[in-house]
This record gives structure tokens, C-alpha cells and sequence, in this order.
């Protein structure tokens, strides 16, 4: 399996240098029997076993945002400088329109962020999930 990573950018300047930008593709074949759908849950968890297994020893912070995310990162760097990487945060947003009906924390998936300490505990959990072969998931993205 080839992963693609696209490097830094530069045009950040040499404050922002430790920070990498990477996409890894993971591998998604629809299972027999499920309907059309984008299975957003399928390619979530997948994805985040991939960088648990491989890539959790490179970082301190694991960062998901979506293509249209602004992220400040000198107020993200700020406001993690102060954490340990190998405590486990999880930080989000939740979106109050769904909490009456689903009462879900950090729902959005638009951005959040993981500890070092978070992946490796997910990944521990993400070891015994098999595919799922009853829902379809739609997203709206």
C-alpha cells in the first residue's frame, strides 16, 4: 500500500516547521449487502488506526480538520504547549443542535484534536472493531 504524503508548507514560514501536513489514503472497499452511502464511520476509524499503528511515535498532537477548517495554529500551539502530550486530551466541538436527542461531546467531526496518550488508547480500542455491516452512513459533506 502506498501512502502519499504531501510535506510541510513552506510558505507557513520556519515558526510553524514542525508541523507536518499528511494525508493517508486508507483503502475502502464498500462490504456486500450495504447500500450507497459514503460510510464516514468505516473510513474515520480506519484512518486513525492507520496513524495510530504508524504514525503515533512522529508527533505529540494529532490534529483531523476538514479541507474547508480554518485552524489557528499559533493559538492551537499555544493552547497545547501548556498539556502533556502523553496525558489524554481529546478536544472538539459540539454542536448543541442534536445534544436534546443524542447528548454526543465533540460531534462535529470539522476539527478536533488528539494526545499522543489519546491515539495510542484509540488504537487499543480500534484493534477489536470489525466492519460494520449494518448501517449506511450519509454524510453531507
Amino acid at each position: 500500500q502506498q501512502i502519499d504524503r504531501f510535506p510541510p508548507d513552506t510558505s507557513l514560514g520556519a515558526r510553524h516547521s514542525q508541523i507536518k501536513d499528511y494525508l493517508y489514503p486508507v483503502p475502502m472497499t464498500r462490504p456486500d449487502g450495504i447500500a450507497n452511502g459514503r460510510h464516514i464511520w468505516e473510513k474515520m476509524w480506519r484512518g486513525w488506526k492507520l496513524v495510530g499503528d504508524r504514525f503515533r511515535h512522529e508527533a505529540e498532537w494529532f490534529v483531523k480538520a476538514d479541507l474547508d477548517t480554518f485552524v489557528a495554529v499559533e493559538n492551537m500551539r499555544a493552547f497545547l504547549s501548556h498539556l502533556n502530550p502523553d496525558d489524554p486530551y481529546y478536544f472538539g466541538h459540539t454542536l448543541f443542535h442534536d445534544w436534546g436527542r443524542h447528548n454526543l461531546v465533540f460531534n462535529s467531526g470539522t476539527c478536533y484534536v488528539l494526545s499522543r496518550e489519546s491515539l495510542r488508547r484509540l488504537t487499543i480500542r480500534l484493534d477489536r472493531i470489525e466492519t460494520d455491516r449494518k448501517f449506511t452512513y450519509q454524510c453531507g459533506d
